[in-house]
């Protein structure tokens, strides 16, 4: 088939492992429509299998795989399959009297097994191609597609083109529907056998390494001198990996390290970069743990461990017995137990209270048992659901403080719930906002401050939050430290009104302002700034810090708008 893919869609996207599902394959516009004079077939290939070629086979080679004569009704294919078991497979479309490989319209779809499906978890997706989605079909028709097939976050990447995933941000931003949709490329350097998403970056790092590649060269090379390689892994392509990972963080994006089935054996031993790569824990994001699929996996056995809020201790067993009963569980020697929580219990200061049951322990103390009965596992992720909002205000600032440092100390990766601003400022790399469900906006905590995506996370995220006026057409939003009090008569102010409330803090005070026209901000002054309820007021507001955002939809203008907005 001449057209391209972008021009079609799959949906279910996400299907019941065991069951038989329908499949629909949609043309997105009438240029792409299937002939109904031309006879299609369809061949349905499991992932994993035509990626790791057992003894004598060849991957890709369709005809050991089962096929489907597809119905054409109204315009869109349809055919029925049975999806075997829980893994990626390929849906590949053919003409009948065209089988060629280069010809056919290949798409992915995702079998999950019947608890998982019943949760449907696969809610977002970190690799569509803008080639799929360039904005030459009508933007709200492709969004709508991913919506209805369960989407929410959507990034539009594309193989070593960042330009091309911006484009398509750009064709999209007025398509009503209510996606989260994020910039990025495949970064493939010349010579490396893996590719890298950069997810979210503001400029491509594939542009970065291509336009100078003597320099790159010899960045990676300086790299690989300092760095400790693993045995049987390539010196340079680790480097290259790492120099991708930093500039991608660089670029305010998240370094995404692909699953790594589909290389195949001709490249050392496939899983020794996989697992020196997750060993570094250098990138943002991982499929499945490491190429490790945990969804057939009980519990105990999927290296993840959970702290809750409510702690969640055993109460009749002391705190070493609390700390030691998931290892017990996995039949770890005793001398080993012993020594790992003897080694949390260090960390986390609680040498003196092993002998104590949970009901003997103040609040604070009962978290660092349960943070201390994630740490012994040594697990991969760590999950924390709101582990310190049982504490009160005191306890919570020195737990949040103990958290932060034990990531330092550890190294590892925890993902940490939190309707606690505080918390996630303080303690995040990143934060991903989120408002009935939707991902609002990832970035990195300054970033979320400074620029909001929207009117939410600008009110959600800064306490006080962000001051919202409205000037014309559009909001003007700016935080309470971007106002500076001038005097009522400055021609120059930006706000003008009545002081309404004054709240000394100590080291700052808020002064609460009633505008002219019935609205109402928040100005973080000094201390010693002297103001009178009732009394009139001015205030400067520094233009740099100043934000816009679309009356209608609330979104944050782009870049090239703020600057002729301001």
């Amino acid at each position: 088939m001449d057209t391209l893919l972008e021009y079609y869609d799959i949906y279910p996207k996400v299907l019941l492992a065991g069951a038989e599902a329908e499949i629909t394959i949609r043309p997105l516009g009438a240029h792409a429509a299937f002939d109904a004079a031309e006879g299609y077939a369809v061949c349905v290939l499991p992932m994993k299998e035509t990626l790791e070629p057992d003894e004598g086979a060849k991957p890709h080679i369709d005809s050991k795989y089962p096929w489907a004569e597809p119905v054409l009704e109204n315009g869109r294919l349809i055919f029925t399959h049975r999806f075997g078991r829980e893994q990626e497979y390929y849906v590949r479309v053919y003409k009948k009297n065209e089988i060629v490989r280069e010809k056919c319209l290949q798409f992915r779809v995702y079998a999950v097994d019947a608890d998982l499906y019943e949760r449907r978890p696969y809610r977002g997706d970190l690799h569509v191609h803008s080639n799929w989605s360039d904005g030459r079909e009508e933007p709200a028709i492709v969004m709508a597609s991913y919506r209805k097939a369960g989407f929410d976050f959507v990034g539009l990447t594309d193989h070593r083109r960042h330009e091309a995933s911006v484009a398509a941000i750009d064709a999209y931003k007025d398509a009503a529907v209510d996606l989260c949709m994020c910039t990025g490329e495949e970064v493939h350097i010349k010579g490396n056998h893996v590719h890298i998403v950069n997810f979210g970056g503001k400029w491509s790092v594939q542009k970065l390494a291509d336009s100078d590649m003597d320099k790159f060269n010899a960045e990676v090379a300086e790299i690989a001198k300092n760095m400790e390689i693993p045995e049987g892994v390539d010196r340079f392509e680790y480097a290259a990996c790492m120099w991708i990972f930093k500039k991608i963080q660089e670029a305010g994006g998240l370094a995404i390290f692909p699953h790594p089935h589909w290389r195949s054996n001709v490249y050392h031993d496939p899983e020794l970069m996989t697992d020196a790569l997750f060993a570094s824990g250098a990138f943002d994001a991982f499929e499945l743990l490491g190429g490790v699929g945990v969804n057939d996996l009980p519990p105990k056995d999927r290296d993840i461990a959970m702290v809750f809020q409510n702690y969640a201790l055993y109460p009749h067993m002391t705190v070493f017995e609390n700390m030691a009963f998931g290892l017990k569980l996995r039949r770890v020697p005793k001398a080993e137990i012993a020594a790992r929580v003897a080694e949390a219990a260090d960390i986390l200061g609680l040498q003196d209270y092993m002998k104590r049951l949970p009901k003997q322990l103040s609040g604070g103390q009962r978290q660092r048992v349960a943070v201390g009965r994630a740490i012994v596992r040594k697990p991969k992720v760590f999950l924390f659901d709101e582990p310190l909002s049982n504490l009160d205000a005191k306890m919570r600032v020195e737990m949040r403080g103990e958290l932060t440092r034990l990531h330092r100390r550890l190294g590892a990766t925890m993902i940490y719930v939190t309707h606690d601003q505080a918390e996630a400022m303080t303690m995040s790399d990143r934060i991903v906002v989120m408002d009935k469900g939707r991902v609002q906006q990832v970035a990195p905590p300054l970033e979320v401050y400074r620029n909001p995506a929207n009117l939410f996370v600008a009110g959600f995220i800064g306490t006080p939050p962000m001051n919202v006026l409205r000037k014309g057409g559009r909001l003007m939003g700016f935080r309470p430290e971007a106002m500076t009090l001038c005097g009522t008569d400055a021609p120059d102010a930006d706000v003008r009104g009545i002081v309404d409330v004054v709240e000394p803090m100590g080291a700052e005070t808020f002064v609460q302002i009633v505008t002219e026209d019935n609205g109402r901000v928040i100005a973080r002054v000094a201390p010693d700034t002297t103001v009178r309820p009732g009394a009139a007021a001015a205030f400067r507001v520094a233009q740099e810090q100043v934000r816009w955002f679309d009356a209608q939809t609330g979104q944050c203008l782009a870049p090239q708008a703020q600057e002729e907005m301001t």
